[in-house]
């Protein structure tokens, strides 16, 4: 259950709803494109056709036809690819591939029910690799068991992402990264010395002295 949960937090951590939701738009787009040139095209053809108009550019054509598939297919190995992102991910947040590698082998054998190949001849034979959103669970526990060595876990080493934000992180006394280059030249510099016990700039109002012009009594206020 530790490496399921690990899997899919590792999704959240990759922002993979948001990768796939953009590749989904994209394959959508694909598509609706490719329909509106057929369509584009049965209205010109019989002018083509009759030498009334220009000849068809059948290489634009193939490539109309073979577009929505050929987005479909680059969308289901970019699912593939953060698989198994999630699956390192998950062994990296656990310490522990042999979990998620158990847990993936459970639901492959609760996926292939005696009664199903009996009552469906065929209808468990995996899909060819190129057709499937998930990798094969032989491939992902492979790709898990090669992470034991006998020196213990060996990761591949990520690449270092940069913040996002320009504020800079938590802690951080001097002014450097992103937050710098935005100030003007000269305008942030480095603190140094006791600096939490002195105000960052001088009061703009002065201290009230006297007595207050305003009093609140209980009939009201006097002044």
């Amino acid at each position: 259950l530790a490496g399921v949960l690990a899997h899919e937090m590792s999704h959240i951590a990759h922002e993979d709803l948001r990768v796939m939701a953009m590749a989904d738009i994209v394959t959508r787009y694909t598509s609706i494109m490719a329909t509106a040139g057929f369509l584009s095209l049965f209205v010109n053809l019989a002018g083509a056709a009759g030498g009334y108009g220009p000849g068809v550019p059948w290489l634009a054509v193939l490539l109309l036809m073979a577009s929505p598939t050929i987005g479909s297919l680059l969308q289901l190995a970019l699912s593939r690819t953060r698989e198994f992102d999630a699956d390192l991910g998950a062994a990296m947040l656990t310490g522990d591939p042999d979990g998620l590698a158990s847990a993936l082998a459970k639901l492959e054998q609760a996926q292939g029910k005696l009664w199903e190949g009996m009552v469906l001849p065929g209808g468990r034979i995996p899909a060819p690799s190129v057709l499937r959103s998930h990798p094969a669970t032989s491939e992902r526990i492979a790709r898990l068991m090669a992470l034991k060595t006998p020196e213990g876990l060996t990761f591949p080493a990520k690449p270092v992402r940069r913040a996002r934000s320009v504020a800079p992180q938590t802690g951080q006394r001097n002014a450097s990264g992103p937050a710098a280059s935005l100030a003007p030249h000269g305008t942030i510099q480095r603190l140094t010395g006791d600096w939490h016990d002195e105000a960052a700039q001088a009061p703009s109002v002065p201290e009230p002295s006297g007595e207050p012009r305003i009093r609140l009594t209980r009939g009201g206020v006097w002044w």
